[in-house]
């Protein structure tokens, strides 16, 4: 890719396999990857729901490697556990004392780290003590 050495670290080229087993994603994995714009679902099985032929958009795959590469350099590791707890929900909003019962921290170290998230555009506060991922 030519995106100024940005990814250079992801080197997918059309010879790059990519295999993905039953029962590898969760439900919520594979909302969030849709939701992103890396995954779309071409068909799947009615009765069970799986998955049988889908896209995977490796050049998004590639942002958003770079930018959680970026994003652990520089954020703490409570502002992590944090974002990590929102990938691992099925729900789109969570609250303070969700997230810290989910993280095993403080809340007050979890409300701190939620306003820094805030503040830096990766989360939006729906109210008070209530946030959802941009």
């Amino acid at each position: 890719m030519s995106n100024g050495g940005k990814f250079d670290a992801y080197n997918v080229t059309t010879d790059t396999d990519i295999t993905a087993e039953a029962g590898s994603l969760t439900f919520a994995e594979v909302q969030w990857l849709t939701q992103a714009g890396v995954l779309r679902i071409k068909s799947h099985q009615t009765a069970t729901g799986e998955v049988t032929n889908a896209i995977l958009n490796v050049e998004k795959l590639a942002d958003i490697a770079f930018e959680n590469d970026i994003l652990s350099k520089v954020a703490s590791s409570v502002e992590t556990d944090i974002l990590g707890a929102f990938k691992q929900s099925e729900e789109t909003t969570l609250t303070t004392g969700e997230i810290a019962g989910e993280i095993d921290r403080p809340k007050s170290s979890v409300s701190r780290a939620l306003t820094k998230l805030t503040e830096k555009g990766k989360l939006n506060k729906v109210q008070s003590g209530v946030y959802r991922v941009r």
